[in-house]
């Protein structure tokens, strides 16, 4: 990430939602816009049977302290963008729910990054 930085990257696309050591503090030192990802898991078992009791709730309450926490090291709401996280330890079912009722999980704007083709293929 701060080599990106030093090479002039203007966003930062992050699944890990500036949590991994020194994302935060990077992307606050800098002008870069960033975008904050939901994601359930690690990348090697996310996505054996990903369990929410309410999908839509849990995305909207993670998105929301992940842009607090953002906000809190400095980062201008005008830098950030949301990513629901589509296929990032969620089912065909969640991505849809998610899908239909994006403009309920943040005020800011949403990148919704549908790259799973299984969820479009269901």
């Amino acid at each position: 990430m701060k080599a990106a930085l030093a090479a002039g990257a203007s966003m930062i696309n992050d699944v890990e939602a500036l949590t991994s050591l020194g994302a935060l503090q990077a992307v606050a030192e800098s002008r870069c816009a960033v975008c904050l990802m939901h994601k359930k898991g690690e990348p090697a078992t996310m996505q054996r049977d990903p369990h929410y009791d309410d999908v839509l709730a849990r995305g909207e309450s993670l998105l929301k302290e992940s842009v607090e926490r953002a906000k809190g090291a400095g980062i201008a709401v005008d830098r950030i963008v949301v990513d629901p996280g589509f296929g990032f330890g969620k089912t065909a079912l969640h991505n849809l729910v998610l899908l239909k009722h994006l403009r309920e999980l943040s005020e800011l704007p949403i990148l919704a990054g549908l790259s799973r083709k299984s969820t479009l293929a269901s």
